[in-house]
């Protein structure tokens, strides 16, 4: 009686083995395909797993294996993200930093990133307000009007009140 229960706790750590292999292999699966299209960050990757439903015990194995074989990279993810976001959608950085953390970038790591980009900041306000600049001024009937309108758009993209105001100094 004795050696059929030690047979079936046998038989039973053996199935937990295999279905936690087989939950591996599938959640590395679905992460390779999810890294396949674009970056993703840890969290990204990590909340991903976890929507559909494997262990977190799991979840960290995949993501240990993923970070062993160079597919997850949170410092290239987040050169890659603030680069991509100044120059191509013209963010500011105040905007970048909410959506970096987020996606569970560490604050240390953000602030890494966005230091002394105060330049390109400026040229993508100015070049944002440029861009409006003549549909305003079709619309406004006085300066003051057309200021409050770069003001509004600027601050509502994230661009902090210096780089507002010498936009609209310097546009207007």
């Amino acid at each position: 009686m004795l050696s059929i229960l030690f047979l079936c706790e046998i038989f039973i750590q053996k199935l937990d083995v295999l279905k936690n292999n087989e939950l591996f292999h599938k959640g590395r699966k679905i992460a390779i395909n999810y890294i396949s299209y674009r970056l993703r960050s840890e969290k990204e990757i990590y909340d991903r797993l976890y929507r559909e439903k494997l262990f977190p015990k799991t979840i960290d194995k995949i993501i240990n294996y993923l970070k062993e074989n160079e597919y997850i990279d949170d410092e290239l993810f987040t050169k890659t993200f603030v680069e991509d976001k100044l120059n191509l959608s013209n963010w500011s950085k105040k905007k970048i930093s909410y959506e970096l953390f987020r996606k569970g970038i560490s604050q240390n790591l953000i602030d890494i990133y966005l230091q002394d980009l105060d330049d390109v900041e400026y040229e993508n306000a100015y070049e944002l307000a440029e861009k409006k600049l003549p549909l305003w001024k079709d619309r406004s009937e006085n300066s003051y009007e057309l200021r409050n309108r770069i003001y509004r758009y600027l601050s509502g993209r994230g661009f902090s009140y210096d780089i507002v105001k010498k936009v609209s100094e310097d546009l207007l």
